[in-house]
């Protein structure tokens, strides 16, 4: 029985089937690091405000990596008001310049949509060129709109060479993309042991996705011997890396005593982290358990008005809701 509700729980995402097509990434991930790595060039004690006028200075001296940077501020609001015009502007000069991760910001904006209307075969051709020029984020992006056939065609053996080619090339979510089309046989044979090498691969790269995907086989015995106390270990890593499906898969571990020992205070704290993430199930396992309750709009509110104390630290108290976790990325 126990076996079963915690089975249950891995197929309430698919994470023992396919993970959801990729949707647009939230905006603050616009770029993993331009804002922070312009900041520090810029000096750390300077405010928001005096980079994005250091970045200005230097766009306009045809320093064209800052032009990029630059236009990551303008598409995040960071520092400066949120400008997505201004933003394609930058990349679009950044990227003509030959700054390829340019391309790839500029291919983003085009398949979402933000400050331009969506142009899909555009977002596909700017990836392709980033990729092209060795850029793994371009390679990455352009895989996973031809992998769901996002606005162009699908072909599944196509995204997985462009996930592999990403992977190899230092972009860790590109390994734990390809882990998935090894794991579900999307166009290359199923092989749960390469999936678990990939996995473990994306995890050590940081992609706390990838540390859940890999707990997932040790629950469920593909690729590797099952064991709890295993899977137990990488969820807790994709916990700590605020992955909320992780953190849910350890709420329910932590609540049948599977792999650690039964703590229901752990338990609701992880629980909460990934419910107030808007992990649906999460919230419906803690609704079970008393630990909240349901709103007059079917959405779940946590009991109390308490927050999580999980892996992740603090989170304050939130409503649950559908969420995808697979995403595009920017450089």
């Amino acid at each position: 029985m126990r076996r079963s509700v915690l089975l249950a729980a891995l197929l309430a995402t698919g994470a023992c089937k396919k993970d959801k097509p990729a949707a647009l990434e939230d905006r603050s991930r616009h770029d993993a690091g331009a804002g922070a790595a312009a900041a520090a060039a810029a000096g750390k004690a300077e405010s928001a405000a005096k980079v994005v006028q250091t970045l200005t200075a230097q766009c306009d001296a045809q320093k064209l990596e800052s032009c990029r940077a630059l236009g990551v501020l303008y598409a995040d609001g960071t520092g400066v008001a949120a400008d997505p015009a201004r933003g394609r502007e930058l990349f679009t000069r950044a990227c003509d310049g030959g700054v390829m991760k340019a391309c790839n910001n500029l291919g983003l904006l085009y398949a979402s949509g933000i400050g331009v209307e969506p142009d899909p075969p555009r977002a596909a051709g700017l990836y392709g060129k980033a990729c092209d020029a060795g850029d793994p984020l371009g390679c990455r992006n352009l895989g996973l709109m031809l992998q769901g056939g996002r606005g162009v065609p699908a072909d599944p053996a196509r995204a997985a060479s462009l996930f592999e080619k990403a992977c190899t090339t230092g972009a860790p979510f590109a390994c734990n993309n390809l882990g998935v089309v090894h794991r579900d046989g999307l166009g290359v044979p199923a092989s749960a042991d390469k999936a678990r090498e990939l996995f473990h691969k994306a995890c050590e790269g940081g992609d706390p996705t990838g540390c859940r995907n890999l707990g997932a086989l040790y629950i469920e015995g593909k690729g590797v011997k099952q064991g709890f106390a295993a899977a137990a270990l990488w969820l807790e890593r994709a916990c700590k890396g605020n992955d909320p499906t992780g953190c849910r898969l350890l709420g329910i571990m932590l609540l049948e005593g599977k792999g650690v020992p039964a703590d229901k205070e752990r338990a609701r704290a992880v629980l909460t982290t990934a419910c107030e993430a808007n992990d649906r199930p999460a919230c419906e396992a803690m609704v079970a358990q008393g630990w909240a309750k349901r709103t007059g709009d079917g959405k779940e509110k946590v009991q109390g008005g308490e927050k999580g104390s999980g892996p992740g630290g603090e989170n304050e108290k939130a409503q649950g809701g559908e969420k995808e976790n697979v995403k595009e990325t920017r450089p």
